[in-house]
């Protein structure tokens, strides 16, 4: 698989979800690279402070395909705000992951990722990962609906806001298959058998 988590806003969590998915891809014997197409290099900042052992390398549109090509996964981070970057991740990749809040605001914004993910990934299997979500809240339920009756895929579990991920910036995301991004890996596998 090659996935790109994308989004069209900061703070939504790409990062934290690229990190995640690539070691939940490692613990299950995956050999995995990410790649970062964020100026900022968030996500080889996470992995040089963290001393992970999952390779990440700057970004480039031939690097995913030649890797993937010698049977390696590769999870890409894209930045904020930056179309064509994200447009360019967009277009080498076989499942998407758009991680959003279960907020108006996110909500706003789906249909101009629908456009984009139409214009630069037409074949790829695209997942809303709901993140940030409060235990309990009507909110994720409330928009989940909205979504799925937009014609959205959603994961079926949600990224909680908990300490647990707000804190693991700079260390290794252990147990990682274990979370609701484990999970979200699953329903991604669960869209290439139902295509």
């Amino acid at each position: 698989m090659i996935i790109t988590v994308a989004g069209l806003k900061g703070g939504v969590g790409k990062t934290t979800t690229a990190a995640y998915i690539a070691h939940a891809l490692y613990e299950q014997l995956h050999n995995v690279l990410a790649l970062d197409a964020d100026p900022q290099a968030s996500l080889g900042t996470w992995a040089n402070w963290g001393k992970w052992v999952i390779p990440v390398e700057e970004f480039t549109p031939q690097r995913a395909p030649q890797v993937h090509s010698l049977g390696w996964d590769v999870v890409i981070d894209t930045p904020p705000f930056d179309a064509y970057a994200t447009s360019t991740a967009l277009g080498v990749a076989t499942h998407v992951i758009y991680p959003m809040a279960p907020t108006g605001m996110e909500f706003e914004s789906v249909d101009r990722m629908r456009a984009l993910l139409d214009r630069s990934a037409p074949q790829a299997h695209r997942l809303i990962l709901l993140n940030r979500t409060v235990a309990n809240a009507s909110s994720t339920a409330d928009y989940r609906a909205a979504l799925v009756a937009e014609g959205w895929h959603v994961a079926r579990a949600a990224v909680s806001r908990r300490e647990q991920f707000a804190q693991s910036y700079g260390a290794i995301p252990f147990r990682a298959s274990f979370t609701a991004f484990g999970d979200c890996l699953a329903d991604l596998r669960s869209l290439e058998v139902s295509a």
